[in-house]
């Protein structure tokens, strides 16, 4: 009947193991494709076949483990050099961007700093900080990838005339 739907289900039941059975069912994903419970089936059957004959024909004590230790321990010495690259790098950039974050705000005590030189009020002051943390907080934001526009003017990131600044900003 196409007009069934699934009102209501226990999703532990479905997928513990009393939901294995469950597969076969008519709403299960094997019904879909009989193909594709064909090569599922073929494909665990030569999984065992081939994991019992493997225990069954080879006989460890004959083994020659050598071969195997000396690939093992190329592979670890690989394998720990390019993941000292791959740290070495992560670091990198993140003491640039840290420098970066640095200079930023340099630049804006530098910027507050020649404000209060000039004699501006405390008010105006405290304006250009506030819009100097908000570009970091935008600029952080951006970074990671979760700036959504409408948000931030909704929670009141940017108040009254600072409205234009910050979409200027952007």
């Amino acid at each position: 009947d196409p007009q069934r739907k699934i009102l209501c289900y226990d999703f532990d039941a479905v997928c513990r193991w009393g939901g294995t059975l469950g597969v076969l069912t008519k709403a299960g994903v094997l019904r879909v494709s009989r193909s594709l419970l064909i090569v599922l089936g073929i494909t665990i059957s030569l999984g065992i076949v081939t994991a019992i004959l493997a225990s069954w024909i080879n006989d460890e004590r004959g083994m020659d483990t050598d071969a195997m230790d000396t690939l093992q321990q190329r592979v670890n010495i690989t394998v720990t050099f390019i993941l000292g690259f791959f740290v070495q790098l992560n670091l990198a950039r993140w003491w640039n961007h840290r420098d970066h974050l640095r200079q930023l705000q340099g630049a804006l005590l530098d910027i507050l700093l020649f404000l209060a030189s000039l004699g501006l009020p405390q008010e105006q002051l405290q304006t250009v900080a506030r819009l100097g943390l908000l570009s970091q907080a935008l600029l952080f934001e951006e970074v990671r990838g979760a700036f959504d526009e409408e948000a931030s003017q909704n929670e009141g990131a940017a108040e009254g005339s600072e409205s234009s600044a910050y979409v200027g900003l952007m």
